[in-house]
């Protein structure tokens, strides 16, 4: 717990520590790999359609490796994880509520998948911040973020069809 609370409030002079060693580069880079996944910058566009956005089953499996690994991340740091947790007790009950909604669903399957999803993308968040700095996150986000305005410019040459928004209220 005090490890969670150091990391969440260093001083801004403190040294970014994101590829000092091999497993912590490893880290990184598989992080910044689920923030684009997270993002939907490039997968869905592609592979969604606008009537069904849930219905390919590529996208659906395509997120399996990514919670196995948020889970992975929480049995790997379970006693700060818990510590986090216990903390956050209404971030718990909203997770919980989520869960819950697929008994009172119409579509229970889709709820189920959804409710998923927002678990672990919680759970994600809270590895995030209970592993890194405010200056690390700045950074990872920072490089994320770096990355698909570059995309998005790459695509809007590209593939003009998805990268420009052709209809509704933002068109070009």
């Amino acid at each position: 717990m005090t490890q969670a609370i150091a990391n969440s409030t260093t001083a801004p002079e403190e040294e970014i520590r994101l590829w000092d060693t091999i497993p912590r580069m490893f880290e990184t880079g598989v992080i910044l790999i689920v923030l684009f996944l997270f993002s939907e910058a490039l997968l869905s566009p592609l592979l969604a359609s606008e009537t069904k956005p849930d219905g390919n089953p590529i996208l659906r499996i395509m997120w399996l490796p990514i919670y196995a690994l948020v889970l992975g991340f929480a049995i790997w740091k379970a006693k700060t994880f818990a510590a986090i947790c216990l903390r956050m007790p209404f971030l718990v009950a909203l997770m919980a509520v989520t869960a819950a909604s697929v008994l009172w669903s119409i579509d229970s399957g889709l709820t189920f998948r959804r409710a998923i999803a927002v678990v672990m993308t919680t759970g994600m968040g809270l590895h995030l911040a209970n592993r890194y700095n405010w200056n690390e996150m700045l950074t990872l986000f920072g490089l994320i973020w770096f990355f698909l305005a570059a995309l998005s410019f790459v695509i809007a040459i590209g593939m003009p069809t998805i990268g420009i928004e052709q209809e509704g209220d933002h068109i070009g």
